[in-house]
This record gives structure tokens, C-alpha cells and sequence, in this order.
């Protein structure tokens, strides 16, 4: 049986997804300073919340291992019919 087309779109989707989550991921873990005062433009609220991270280091990588470890689960759940 063919998949159906809307699942390759929805397979490279998720792939594309997968692919974000590691690269952010990993760049929170490298640099994280550097990387967090790439994004601390914007609204009030975005700036506070960034500011927030930049504070808790800790917090923020542990949240850029997550972020690989949820898109290496995601990429590995990926199938070529």
C-alpha cells in the first residue's frame, strides 16, 4: 500500500522540526550566553523571559539537552515507506 502524499509532507515536516530542536539545542549547550543574546530582541515580555534564561544557565542548558533528546526521538520515529 502507497502512502499517501500528505504524509511525506507531514514526515519531512516533522524531519525539518527534528532537525531545529537539535541545531537550537545544541547551540544552548555550546555557547549559551552568546546564543540566548542572539534572541534578546523584541517585545518587553520576549526580552524579560530571555533575561530570565541568561540568569539560569543551568535551566537553559538543561532545556537545550532536552531539546536534542526530544528531536533525536523525533527524527529516529521517522520512516521511509
Amino acid at each position: 500500500m502507497k502512502p499517501c502524499p500528505g504524509s511525506l509532507a507531514a514526515g519531512r515536516a516533522k524531519e525539518t522540526l527534528a532537525m531545529l530542536l537539535i541545531g537550537d539545542g545544541a547551540l544552548g549547550l555550546i555557547d549559551t550566553h552568546r546564543h540566548l543574546r542572539l534572541w534578546q530582541q523584541g517585545p518587553p515580555a520576549w526580552r524579560a523571559s530571555m533575561e530570565a534564561f541568561l540568569r539560569r544557565p543551568g535551566v537553559t542548558r538543561l532545556i537545550s539537552a532536552s531539546e536534542i533528546a526530544f528531536g533525536l526521538w523525533l527524527a529516529a520515529r521517522q520512516r521511509v515507506e
